[in-house]
């Protein structure tokens, strides 16, 4: 047998390689097979879902109601410029910043939210379900808010309002629930459960 190109000449004895140890009992009791892990019922989870869904459109609507009690002066000004007929540019990107700042912690709370839901139920429907419950309440909420008259963000939409409403609603709630079914995906990108 001639040597290749590549063959080393033997100088040393191979070591022998240790034996390989059993697990230990403790090691045993420790690791449970993936199989002995049972997920939780259909009511459990949906009540997990709820409550993050509750969690996230309260939590959000509230976001909603201070940030624009802080920036009120921003809207008073922005309302007596719309009455002459005159909105300056500086006023209008003060707006669209508070209104920007708005949808920011809304999508950052729904996205947490689904996070939650996803590492709770393990599932990435349900996920979608609490950003839809959770879009429908932040809607109903600021709805009820902007209806009080000295409400700073006080909205008249006119004779269109139910087509407009019912518009705004299903935006919030598909919202919502993709971002929470976003953050459900981070969440469970690892199980082994699949759907």
């Amino acid at each position: 047998m001639t040597p290749r190109k590549y063959d080393f000449p033997q100088t040393e004895k191979a070591i022998p390689a240790a034996p390989i140890s059993q697990p230990s009992q403790v090691q045993k009791a420790v690791a449970a097979p993936p199989s002995t892990t049972r997920p939780l019922p259909l009511f459990k989870r949906l009540k997990y879902v709820l409550n993050i869904a509750l969690v996230a459109g309260i939590m959000s609507a509230l976001f909603h109601i201070v940030i624009v009690l802080l920036y009120a002066p921003v809207f008073q000004r922005a309302t007596q410029e719309m009455v002459s007929n005159r909105l300056t540019v500086n006023t209008a990107l003060a707006l669209v910043g508070v209104q920007g700042l708005k949808v920011f912690l809304s999508l950052l709370i729904f996205f947490a939210a689904g996070f939650a839901a996803g590492k709770m139920v393990e599932r990435r429907g349900l996920g979608f379900l609490a950003g839809i419950i959770g879009g429908a309440l932040l809607f109903g909420l600021m709805l009820l808010a902007s209806s009080i008259p000295s409400y700073p963000d006080h909205i008249t939409i006119g004779r269109n309002s139910a087509t407009l409403s019912l518009l705004l609603l299903v935006v919030w709630m598909v919202g919502g629930g993709l971002i929470c079914l976003l953050g459900a995906w981070l969440a469970t990108r690892k199980h082994l459960l699949k759907e």
